[in-house]
């Protein structure tokens, strides 16, 4: 599978809250956003 770049703005509040969400899941801000949005998706 090949990669492709998203550039978006969220808030601040909304990303520290994603980031320490990520971190309790064991994974990084960037791949907790796509784990969200590929299960949004299916």
């Amino acid at each position: 599978m090949t990669s492709e770049i998203l550039h978006m703005k969220i808030n601040k509040e909304l990303k520290e809250r994603l980031r320490k969400l990520a971190i309790l899941d064991g994974r990084n801000l960037s791949n907790l956003i796509q784990k969200v949005l590929s299960d949004y998706a299916a």
